[in-house]
């Protein structure tokens, strides 16, 4: 109980400018692997539609904010993206990360994948662990 309370309290981690830059430049190509509008890009990052001009920033390789929810979100982004690449090349001559992304799916009651994660941070979570216990299985 003790540890749990320890590491409960110890402070995030921080990272480096140099991290944070290499954090954008991933989940930028991710976006473009992806396909996403702008829209789409702003709404995962939990940036506010005003905020366009960071996304063009952050696309230009200007490190990505050391905000904690900006930073958590980049991890789920880039885990879904590991995970696909594990879960779909069974499926790759049908079926791309990008389609996958906006196939209604019975595990979000008809969702698509992409609708669950723009609906804000418990949705990038959900899919992150879906993706993740199918490679379990």
């Amino acid at each position: 109980m003790l540890s749990h309370l320890r590491t409960v309290s110890q402070p995030p981690p921080s990272f480096s400018k140099e991290e944070r830059a290499s954090v954008s430049r991933l989940v930028f190509a991710l976006f473009d692997q992806w396909g996403l509008s702008a829209v789409e890009q702003t709404e995962l990052l939990g940036l506010s539609a005003a905020t366009r001009s960071t996304i063009t920033r952050y696309r230009n390789g200007a490190p990505m904010s050391d905000n904690r929810d900006t930073l958590d979100r980049c991890a789920n982004l880039l885990r879904i993206h590991e995970a696909l690449n594990i879960l779909l090349p069974q499926y790759a001559l049908t079926i791309t990360q990008q389609e996958w992304l906006r196939l209604p799916n019975r595990a979000f009651e008809g969702v698509t994948p992409l609708e669950m994660m723009r609906g804000g941070f418990e949705g990038l979570t959900l899919v992150r662990r879906y993706v993740e216990n199918r490679i379990q299985r």
